[in-house]
């Protein structure tokens, strides 16, 4: 199998047409990727990748179908090599579960059964494995007193995929607007969300306008909620194949013997538990897929029927496009979703390498991708609805972080605040001199001495077009000033304001005229005189100095 065809190689758009001496003329970026290639072995990284997932028993046939294949641009070979970075950090991880053949399945079995229970020997181990479907058990945490019909009751289902990717299932449910919110477990989502501080309508009307990504970022974050103090979800039974689980999940939701506040209850359809009805749903065959290739396959510019004839090819299955998609869509929430999940650190990557990247070069990477129209929806999705302008603005900073990312682009578009917090919080840090690594920590950035945090925020101040001054020591001196007018307008002595708002510890008319004189002396207001003037006299004063 060719690796890709010739027209889908970016060499020929990124370097310019031959000159008069028939050399291939290449853009200043074509050069750099020449020398980033030449430092770069693909042999050792392709070696060591395939050694590491041979000791972590992990299944990559199809990487190591596509490694073999020659590669016709530096863009090309580039991406291999970044692919291949990303694909170990999966490794590394364990993202994913492993892909294991149907017979090895059969084999741990115990009996001759088609699953395990939690009494079997072989179930702890077996969890830690993904195999053809699971029943799972979900119980409800919410305090007795307020939810009396909720608290400690349980819910049984059953899903081929991971119980935290179910319940993230469940809680999408919850929040899509669909006529099942007559559902209990549905309804404890909600009310637990409640507790936590939510607006259920507000919280739902967001749900619905966010892209594919972001809402598998908020469902990340909201799984983590419910299952640190309203839900836990447990597995009770694990399938070599799914089919075998209904009539399972059928005989526990009448059946399941368990203890709710103590009391033992038999079955969890309601009223004893969260279950509406016995059991229900459509079932297909699932088939254990190698996730890891998968991934690898998409970051390289993929398709489902790309994919499935070369897992077809390397591990003798007979796939077609629609059963790869179930997988990609079951991991990354799609192929888009696993595009921004898997292709945006490469991204990434190249941005910081090549900060003179120019906007037509970048985009035909895109092109490689086979990713069009980069900057339109995708590109926002990348690159947190930023264009490329903005985004080689914000990595220009000396204190950028993709990490911080959301954040810049929230401050970018929203010129009131500043680091993500709003003037009146900056100007209330300026008034009362706050330490400058106590700023650093609330903005979250990991600065420990000193002299950095110092430098760090009067360069912040500088370039804020809401600030004024172009160090922290102007910034302190000018809203200090400001705040000294405000309340004497209030007819509050100057005595007052410096020792108690400015915290000057060493009274005596000598170092309140010192101290005064660090903010004033450049307008020539002795301490007496501002202490002394009536409201008309701080009025005008005042506009002078703003």
């Amino acid at each position: 199998m060719s690796k890709k065809n010739d027209d889908l190689s970016c060499t020929n758009k990124i370097s310019c047409v031959k000159s008069e001496d028939n050399t291939l003329c290449q853009s200043d970026f074509t050069k750099e990727l020449v020398q980033l290639n030449e430092k770069a072995d693909s042999n050792n990284i392709i070696n060591s990748l395939i050694i590491k997932a041979k000791n972590k028993k992990i299944n990559i046939k199809g990487f190591a179908f596509l490694a073999s294949q020659p590669y016709k641009s530096h863009v090309e070979d580039v991406i291999f090599k970044k692919a291949c970075i990303m694909l170990e950090t999966l490794i590394d991880k364990e993202e994913f579960p492993k892909h294991v053949n149907t017979v090895n399945l059969t084999q741990i079995m115990l009996d001759g059964k088609t699953y395990l229970t939690k009494n079997d020997p072989e179930f702890k181990k077996a969890t830690k494995k993904h195999y053809g479907g699971i029943i799972y058990d979900i119980i409800c945490k919410l305090p007795q007193k307020l939810f009396p019909n909720f608290s400690g009751k349980h819910y049984l289902g059953r899903t081929h995929k991971r119980k935290i990717n179910r319940l993230m299932e469940h809680i999408d449910d919850a929040l899509a607007p669909k006529n099942n919110k007559n559902r209990l477990l549905l309804q404890a989502i909600l009310f637990a969300l409640e507790q936590e501080g939510y607006n259920i309508v507000e919280l739902q009307n967001d749900y619905i306008s966010l892209n594919p990504f972001f809402k598998n970022l908020l469902l990340e974050e909201l799984v983590l909620i419910l299952m640190e103090k309203y839900l836990d979800i447990i597995i009770i039974e694990i399938h070599t194949n799914y089919h075998t689980t209904p009539a399972r999940e059928k005989y526990h939701i009448k059946n399941y013997k368990h203890k709710v506040h103590g009391k033992y209850t038999e079955g969890t359809k309601t009223p004893k538990g969260l279950n509406m009805i016995e059991a229900g749903g459509s079932i297909y065959k699932y088939i254990s897929l190698p996730i890891y290739d998968i991934a690898f396959m998409i970051i390289m510019g993929y398709h489902e029927t790309d994919i499935a004839k070369i897992l077809n090819s390397e591990y003798n299955l007979n796939l077609n496009p629609k059963q790869v998609g179930y997988r990609v869509i079951e991991f990354f929430k799609g192929l888009q979703n696993a595009r921004v999940l898997l292709m945006k650190p490469i991204l990434q990557d190249i941005l910081i390498e090549f900060p003179n990247i120019k906007k037509d070069d970048f985009y035909e990477i895109f092109k490689y991708f086979r990713i069009f129209a980069p900057d339109l929806e995708l590109f926002k999705a990348f690159f947190e609805n930023l264009n490329f302008k903005q985004v080689k603005k914000l990595i220009r900073q000396k204190d950028f972080a993709w990490d911080n990312l959301k954040q810049l682009a929230e401050d970018l578009r929203d010129p009131t605040k500043i680091k993500g917090v709003s003037k009146s919080q900056w100007v209330e840090w300026l008034i009362k001199n706050e330490p400058n690594l106590n700023i650093c920590k609330i903005l979250g950035l990991d600065i420990k001495d000193s002299h950095s945090a110092s430098s760090t925020i009067s360069r912040i101040i500088q370039s804020s077009s809401q600030l004024f001054g172009n160090s922290k020591s102007e910034a302190v001196r000018y809203y200090r000033r400001i705040k000294t007018i405000d309340y004497r307008l209030q007819d509050i002595s100057l005595e007052w304001i410096y020792t108690r708002k400015f915290n000057l510890k060493t009274k005596g008319s000598w170092n309140l005229a010192r101290f005064h004189n660090k903010f004033f002396g450049s307008f020539n207001i002795p301490y007496e005189d501002l202490d002394s003037m009536s409201i008309d006299e701080l009025i005008k004063f005042k506009g002078k100095i703003t």
